[in-house]
């Protein structure tokens, strides 16, 4: 007798300790998929600063077609060109959305322009003067982001960029534009200022991979003028910035 009420009361005990984690399961599960923030939503932003950047132009190489005569195809290395770095004012225009995965924990989304182009930077090419400048610039981006309080949220951002790159030779008067993509990091800070309204911080880096460059240009080979001759060369940028904005979260 003693042994079976023991059993009904370990079995009465197991059926309420099921009953408990059933419910502690469930009301974390929902207070997850229920997750509130301030910072959860549609947000607009701008941003103004400073920014500086860097451009490459890597293994350049004149070289006539094979049909040249003479000299038949003669690829002729040249020095790289000295390019100063760029530095001036930046500004930013950004839509994006931000998630709550938990209280604390979001996931932002989101698309930024920049239509402030740097300041032409002058390029020395074997003894030729030329300009370069970088245009258009814009970034998707990933912004993994913790929410400290209610009021403030720090963040990190991983994106994708495209920028126009211009590319102008003072002697011949050519000029050429190239499309360079790449990727961007950044990392940030946010606070409520009041009801919807936000401020910002931000320092930015992207770097543009190299990109293939081939064109027509005459140039001299022992004293020969050649107008056929084709300009082989790598061009790469990279920038950084830091930012100072305000928002509106809607």
């Amino acid at each position: 007798m003693y042994l079976k009420c023991a059993a009904r009361s370990i079995q009465r005990l197991a059926r309420y300790l099921c009953y408990f984690i059933s419910f502690v399961v469930l009301s974390t599960a929902n207070s997850i998929c229920n997750a509130q923030s301030r910072f959860e939503g549609f947000y607009g932003q701008v941003g103004f600063g400073y920014e500086s950047t860097g451009f490459s132009i890597l293994n350049v190489v004149d070289t006539l077609p094979a049909s040249s005569y003479p000299p038949n195809g003669v690829s002729i290395p040249r020095p790289n060109p000295v390019i100063n770095n760029s530095t001036g004012f930046a500004g930013t225009a950004t839509l994006g959305y931000t998630y709550a995965l938990t209280n604390q924990f979001l996931l932002g989304v989101g698309a930024e322009y920049s239509p402030l182009g740097q300041s032409t930077q002058n390029i020395t090419d074997a003894g030729v003067m030329g300009t370069i400048a970088m245009t258009n610039s814009w970034n998707l981006f990933l912004a993994p982001g913790y929410a400290i309080d209610d009021d403030k949220q720090i963040y990190t951002k991983f994106g994708y960029s495209r920028a126009k790159i211009t590319n102008s030779d003072a002697a011949s008067g050519n000029q050429t534009s190239t499309l360079l993509s790449g990727y961007s990091l950044g990392l940030g800070y946010k606070q409520f200022l009041a009801s919807h309204w936000y401020g910002f911080i931000e320092a930015n880096f992207t770097a543009y991979r190299n990109y293939e460059i081939s064109a027509p240009e005459p140039f001299s080979y022992q004293g020969v003028a050649y107008t056929t001759g084709t300009n082989n060369k790598s061009l790469g940028a990279h920038s950084s910035n830091a930012l100072l904005g305000i928002g509106y979260k809607f």
